[in-house]
């Protein structure tokens, strides 16, 4: 399944799962992400990146009172392929001019002076 582009707070949350590296229950996710988030918005995330196929959520037997562990699906590698690629889909969708004059023109750069 092809993945869209994530939300920023669901990017967050991937970029913390890709650092723990190991299935993690959602109050550990929660307590490495410091967002000041109850941990049920957390799982409310969870669920919906559970089923853009980006996290899966494992479940088991209860251990030390967690039910489901979360660990990623997606590919860090190929999430940043598919947020360049749609990138470049949308500023070659504006305009057809070199991406480095795209750059010069629009870009952090361009605007200090």
């Amino acid at each position: 399944m092809a993945t869209k582009v994530l939300p920023q707070s669901e990017l967050e949350i991937m970029k913390a799962m890709w650092a723990i590296n190991r299935p993690v229950s959602a109050a550990e996710l929660n307590a490495t992400l410091d967002k000041g988030w109850r941990v049920q918005t957390l799982i409310t995330h969870l669920a919906r990146m559970e089923e853009k196929g980006v996290v899966l959520c494992r479940r088991g037997p209860t251990i030390n009172g967690v039910r489901c562990f979360y660990e990623v699906v997606q590919d860090k590698e190929a999430y940043m392929r598919r947020e360049v690629t749609h990138f470049l889909e949308r500023i070659r969708s504006i305009s057809d001019e070199p991406l480095c004059d795209i750059f010069a023109k629009y870009g952090p750069e361009a605007t200090k002076g």
